[in-house]
Order: structure tokens, then C-alpha cells, then sequence
């Protein structure tokens, strides 16, 4: 008589809880150098096995020990993944949640995410029109305070006139990205991460990749109008879009 494996509820739970840890990994280093230095380490795990199935002592017992001190390597190589994968575990969910949270518990909510849409795609679209190039930071989750912390404090009232003064290329804080959260210009000249994704188009500079890169390590939106070609490109996420329409802007901005 054939004994069938028998499959639990908890099973099926397991290997789905599996799948998604996974598969959340592959999105934090797809298009990056780790995911070769993952592949590699793949690699290096399947030919110990071999060596260990073949008897062959010596590679098994070298390749063991190198593997034995996994641990701190895999903390020390991945650091920057690990942090960011921390810092979406403990605040993706809430983060996104919390522009819904300010218009139930805050009569002015709506009013301040109206207020971004409008004076934020003003002042985007006077800025690509005239080639002036931008870094903005939407935070609303307030836990970017490192970012914050690179800059010059400002905590100005939220206005396109504010915006544009602040980008214009003989302003001394221009170069940098500005943080906003809800009606304030929290700061300006800010430091945002580089992106680490090896895949990004040849044509991107270092504001596109600062952009992209703040959307990586952050639950923030982030706009770039480019000085080159006056286009916006629009992040969240790790994806982002090129985008001219003014009704998108503002779209990407009060979703």
C-alpha cells in the first residue's frame, strides 16, 4: 500500500510565506550587483554539496570552513540590503498608510495634500519649462531623519514661489535634494543615496540615480526634473516613470 505525504494546512501557509520572503528579496536586489553575489554564493553552496556526495575530503572541509564564517560575511556584504529591507518591514505598511491617516485624524489633511498637489506640480512645471533642474522629497513617515539631518533646515510654509527660489542654479542650497512633509519645506541641499541598480539607462545622471536611489532606501516619493531636458521623472518604490503632463504630477502626488 502507497503512503501519501500527508500536506497540512501549515504546510501550504509555510511554503507561501516562503515564496513571499523570497520573492520580496529578489525585488530589493533585482538590477543590482548583489543579486550576481548572490547567484555566486548559490554557486559556491552547490558545489560543496557535490564535493560532500563525491567523498572528495579535502575541497568539502575547505569550502566548509570558508562557509562557516557565513554568518558575518552575509551581514558585512549585504548590509545596505539588510538595512533597507528593516527599515520597509517596520515602516512600509504604516508609511503608506499614513496620508489616510492624516485626513481621518486631521481636519486639515486633505486640505495639506491639496495643498502639495497644487503648489508642488506649480512649481515642477515652471522648473521644467525653464531647464531648471530639482531633487524633491515627499516624506510621510517621518523617518528619514539622516536625510534631513545633511542638509539646512529650513521648516518654511510649502509654496511654488519657496520651490523655485531654492532650485535656481545661483541659489546656494540649489544643489541637493529639498524634504517635505505635509504643508513645510523641512530642509534643503540634501544628500539623498545613490541608486545601486546596474540596469538604469545610460542616459541617467546622478540626479536620476539620487532620485531613484532615495525611492530604494525610503517609502518617500521622490520628483527629479532634469536641467538637461527639463523632463520629470517620477519615483516610488524603486520604479519610476518620465512623465510631462502636469494632471499626472499632481496625481502621483495626492495618490
Amino acid at each position: 500500500m502507497i503512503d501519501f505525504i500527508e500536506i497540512r494546512w501549515l504546510d501550504v501557509l509555510d511554503i507561501f510565506i516562503v515564496a513571499a520572503i523570497v520573492t520580496y528579496i529578489f525585488t530589493l536586489i533585482r538590477g543590482t550587483v548583489t543579486l550576481r553575489i548572490v547567484f555566486g554564493l548559490v554557486l559556491i553552496v552547490v558545489f560543496w554539496q557535490l564535493t560532500r556526495a563525491l567523498q572528495m575530503e579535502l575541497t568539502s572541509n575547505l569550502i566548509g570552513a570558508f562557509l562557516s564564517v557565513g554568518a558575518i560575511a552575509f551581514v558585512i556584504i549585504f548590509q545596505p540590503e539588510l538595512r533597507r529591507f528593516l527599515i520597509r518591514l517596520g515602516s512600509g505598511r504604516f508609511a503608506s498608510l499614513a496620508p489616510q491617516l492624516k485626513g481621518i485624524f486631521n481636519l486639515r489633511g486633505e486640505q495639506s495634500t491639496s495643498l502639495q498637489g497644487r503648489e508642488l506640480s506649480l512649481a515642477i512645471q515652471r522648473l521644467s519649462n525653464s531647464k531648471t533642474g530639482a531633487l524633491i522629497v515627499i516624506d510621510y513617515s517621518d523617518d528619514i531623519g539622516e536625510i534631513v539631518s545633511t542638509g539646512v533646515r529650513i521648516n518654511a510654509l510649502l509654496s511654488a514661489e519657496i520651490i523655485e527660489t531654492i532650485f535656481q542654479k545661483n541659489a546656494p542650497l540649489h544643489d541637493g535634494a529639498i524634504i517635505i512633509n505635509g504643508e513645510k519645506v523641512l530642509a534643503a541641499s540634501c544628500v539623498l543615496p545613490n541608486s545601486e541598480n546596474d540596469q538604469l539607462p545610460q542616459s541617467f545622471g546622478m540626479r536620476h540615480r539620487a532620485a531613484i536611489g532615495m525611492s530604494e532606501h525610503s517609502q518617500s516619493k521622490v520628483i527629479m526634473v532634469s536641467e538637461e531636458t527639463g523632463k520629470v521623472l517620477l519615483c516610488m518604490n524603486s520604479q519610476y516613470e518620465i512623465v510631462e503632463r502636469t494632471e499626472r504630477i499632481q496625481e502621483f502626488i495626492e495618490k
